[in-house]
């Protein structure tokens, strides 16, 4: 089949799409026969398609978290490009190898598990906080959510958002310690400490 514009009677011109059956040795016949059919709402379609791909790949590439998928054995698919940011890892680098090699050595049992809860059950999962191993040998703590998408045909994959948590996860032991020491401290003070309301 050809695909080709058309001019209308009014000038304008209208994408069509033939095919020609050569009757040519038919005795009824006698000739080339041509059918052709209006493709304009398709070839809109397929623009509107591109666009809407187009703004989603801006979208994930521009991303400041990771964006993974994964197959049904864990195997990634695909890794967004905040991933080097975040590991130091070219995206190439961990397509088609299992994602749970990132993953800190004591974090493997718990994510496995995860993972296997995820499987069996479409829609989102928990969110879930893990080490992950970067590039250079150490490790940052990560923050991910993974959704499976395994059944929806647009994705065929499950789908993680990842983030960095390494900093708000020192935040959060450095008050705890604070906490711990005011406790301490309180506890083991040799004056009686009272605290009064605005109302006394």
């Amino acid at each position: 089949s050809l695909q080709f514009r058309i001019r209308k009677k009014d000038g304008s011109y209208l994408p069509v799409e033939s095919s020609a059956t050569n009757l040519l040795h038919e005795p009824a016949v006698k000739a080339i026969v041509l059918n052709s059919r209006d493709i304009s709402e398709r070839i809109e379609g397929e623009a509107t398609l591109k666009a809407s791909e187009a703004r989603f790949k801006s979208l994930v590439s521009n991303a400041s978290d990771v964006v993974s998928m994964l197959d049904a054995n864990g195997v990634v698919l695909y890794e967004s490009p905040a991933i080097e940011r975040i590991l130091g890892h070219k995206p190439e680098e961990l397509v088609g190898k299992p994602a749970i090699e990132k993953i800190w050595p004591d974090d493997v049992p718990y994510i496995a598990e995860i993972l296997e809860k995820v499987l069996k059950t479409p829609g989102m999962g928990p969110t879930v906080r893990y080490r992950v191993k970067h590039k250079d040998g150490g490790y940052i703590v990560a923050e991910s959510t993974a959704t499976n998408l395994l059944n929806d045909p647009s994705v065929k994959a499950i789908v993680v958002n990842s983030r960095d948590v390494s900093e708000r996860v020192k935040a959060e032991e450095e008050l705890k310690r604070s906490e711990a020491r005011f406790k301490s401290l309180v506890l083991n003070a040799t004056d009686m400490i009272t605290l009064i309301d605005a109302n006394g």
